[in-house]
């Protein structure tokens, strides 16, 4: 089987886990569960915001490695371009510019290795509080933007998916040629 190195992005409550869940459950690969979910990314503190980017972006690289080292093939919840798109959005004030380019130039170098990108947009209400996701829907929105305008400034390929869960999951298996 030739590597699959899958990755969903988008903003947060678009499905990409549900996505992710189902995908792994019919293809058995590794998952690469959603990182941020070990922080505290409701924080209010922004120092310690952008501290959580930072290791976020190095354990999703360190994670995407050793997986591809160990069985070349994943399915990642997230890719270092959503990680990019949060860290821009939210450490714009606090960042200087030197943190914001080097973020964007090693998220934009590693998102190379993806052997697909899956971007989930906006279709379906935000759920409700998880304890986790952000809940402001105007947030959820900019996220979406942010992530649409660095697709669209570095050139970053992806294939839309939308519809149902099963509508979509079938989305990513035809494209990945899943058999």
């Amino acid at each position: 089987m030739r590597d699959l190195r899958i990755a969903l992005i988008g903003s947060h409550g678009t499905g990409k886990t549900s996505i992710v869940k189902e995908l792994v459950r019919i293809t058995k690969l590794p998952i690469i569960e959603e990182i941020a979910r070990n922080y505290d990314m409701n924080t209010s503190n922004v120092d310690k915001y952008k501290h959580y980017q930072k290791q976020l972006l190095l354990e999703q690289i360190r994670t995407e490695t050793s997986l591809i080292l160990s069985k070349g093939n994943f399915i990642s919840d997230r890719s270092s371009i959503d990680n990019m798109a949060y860290f821009w959005l939210k450490c714009k004030s606090n960042a200087t510019k030197q943190e914001m380019v080097r973020y964007g130039q090693i998220a934009i170098h590693n998102s190379l290795r993806y052997s697909h990108l899956f971007y989930v947009p906006i279709e379906i209400p935000l759920p409700t509080d998880d304890g986790f996701r952000f809940e402001d829907e105007a947030f959820q929105r900019d996220i979406d933007s942010k992530i649409n305008e660095i697709i669209s400034k570095f050139g970053v390929g992806v294939i839309t998916i939308r519809g149902t869960l099963d509508e979509r999951v079938k989305t990513v298996l035809e494209a990945v040629d899943w058999s």
